[in-house]
């Protein structure tokens, strides 16, 4: 879970963390990557009571740890300075101890089988080149059921595409790895629609988000969208030769 500088950022990570810990089918692992929002224990306090001990450590990247069962369950990563949205994502999925991970924003909420309904699917699938989204409702009452950027993933589909592509800094970052995936199919990934694309996943709007005020406008998102996606070669085939036409 990307946790960013602005104010917001943290104002409703609680009710976040809240909805997570109320899955019926409990994480393995939380990681919260810190991209310069301070976070202290008193912000990530759901995942306190659930631990058993809590250890501060401002000498090392993963600032805060939360302990159960003898085990670390919930991490708190500390950028050495500010990363943004793509790079801070690509990182969180880096630092999961599973090699499954679920993309999860500090100002939505999940619905209580969210998790439990992706492992189901996971389970009957089990293609590590699978984007396994999930159904998203709307603060304003829309509903979605379309592949977004909320979706269960395995390391290995970030390993074969390079994940979210560090281009898309100005914005939609989603977007853009969803496009490269529908354009060079399953020679990138496959797309499955966990529960049949129904709402398990509640996106916040609000008039201070990211998408509002930070992004590039849309005309300069679609030409790099279509540039990354139409550049794009698996890492395994040339890794040093990505963007060569």
């Amino acid at each position: 879970m990307p946790v960013g500088p602005y104010a917001w950022y943290k104002e409703y990570l609680a009710e976040a963390l809240e909805s997570l810990m109320a899955q019926t089918l409990m994480p393995h692992d939380v990681v919260l990557v810190d991209d310069m929002a301070g976070l202290t224990i008193d912000d990530i306090l759901p995942l306190v009571r659930y631990g058993d001990d809590v250890i501060r450590d401002d000498s090392s990247r993963f600032a805060i740890r939360v302990v159960h069962d003898g085990i670390d369950f919930a991490r708190v990563w500390r950028a050495p300075w500010r990363l943004g949205i793509p790079a801070v994502a690509n990182v969180g999925i880096a630092l999961g101890q599973t090699e499954l991970v679920f993309q999860f924003s500090c100002d939505d909420r999940l619905f209580p089988d969210c998790l439990e309904e992706c492992w189901a699917l996971w389970c009957k699938k089990e293609d590590p080149l699978g984007y396994y989204w999930v159904g998203v409702e709307y603060s304003t009452g829309e509903t979605q059921a379309l592949p977004c950027g909320h979706a269960l993933v395995p390391k290995a589909l970030w390993r074969h595409t390079g994940g979210f592509p560090p281009e898309t800094a100005i914005g939609g970052c989603d977007a853009a790895f969803i496009s490269t995936l529908a354009t060079h199919g399953s020679a990138a990934g496959n797309f499955y629609g966990v529960s049949g694309g129904r709402p398990l996943y509640w996106h916040r709007e609000h008039d201070r988000q990211y998408t509002k005020h930070q992004m590039a406008g849309p005309d300069a998102q679609i030409e790099v969208r279509k540039n990354v996606g139409d550049l794009w070669r698996p890492v395994s085939d040339d890794p040093w030769g990505r963007l060569d036409p």
